[in-house]
Order: structure tokens, then sequence, then C-alpha cells
């Protein structure tokens, strides 16, 4: 049999129960508590993905790499900071990207210029709402 330590109803450890170890569903060991996990579960999958409400539960899927899951909520909450720096970099990169479309020499019609001068334009406007949710205008065709 194994069970798996909870720290605030998430799993923190697995272990295969010894003949001579006993574990019982709800007490507590080493500050954590136990709960007993189906012989079939995947191990990796538990750590994962699994967490204790009234019941085992498993989580949805990760939004993106910018969430993290929180106990309380029982739900992916999006870390804006981690997500701002990204739209940021992300801002900065489209910017670098597509300066030679402004330069005199550049091999595009008078309407393409002005295409890439207000996208450029609108990347700098963008708030950090639009950096933090990923909302960036179209690029010109």
């Amino acid at each position: 049999m194994r069970f798996a330590l909870l720290d605030n109803n998430a799993v923190v450890y697995i272990t295969n129960v010894g003949v001579d170890e006993v574990y019982e569903n709800g007490k507590e060991y080493y500050g954590r508590i136990a709960q007993s996990i189906p012989d079939d579960a995947d191990a990796d999958d538990v750590l994962k993905n699994w967490y204790w409400h009234d019941g085992w539960q498993v989580k949805p899927s990760q939004p993106s790499y910018f969430y993290y899951w929180d106990m309380p909520t029982q739900s992916w909450v999006l870390n804006t900071e981690l997500a701002l720096q990204a739209g940021k970099s992300k801002q900065s990169q489209y910017l670098m990207m597509t300066a030679w479309t402004q330069l005199p020499d550049a091999d595009l019609t008078a309407e393409k210029i002005q295409q890439w001068a207000d996208y450029r334009a609108a990347l700098k406007a963008m708030t950090d709402a639009d950096l933090t949710n990923d909302n960036f205008p179209p690029q010109p065709i």
C-alpha cells in the first residue's frame, strides 16, 4: 500500500509502506497528513496533478507557464508579475525585429512602411494589461 503525505492538502511526498510501518488515513506523520493512494496510480502524476479535498481531486490543465496552483482556492492563478515581464520582453523583441521597416532604404512600398509604422505604434501603446494577457496587435502581412 502507498500513502501520500500532504501539506495543506498538497502532495509533498509518496511513501511505500513497509512491513513494519503503519500509516492511517488522516493521521499526522512528520508534520504531514497521510492519505492512501491507489496502487495503480502513477507516482509522478500524483505528485504533479493530485490534491486532497474531501477525496482525491485532479487539477485541471495548467493554462500556461505563467499560472501557479493556489491550494486555498483550488484553482490556477495568473502570476501577473511573471506574465508582464514576459510580455515586455516579447514587445521589445517585436520592436527590434521590425525596426528595419522604418529605415529610409527599406525595400517596401509607402503603404507597407505606413502599415509597419502603425503596427510599431500599437506595440508601443500597449498597456500592462495587454502585455500581461498577451494581447498583441496583429502584424501586417
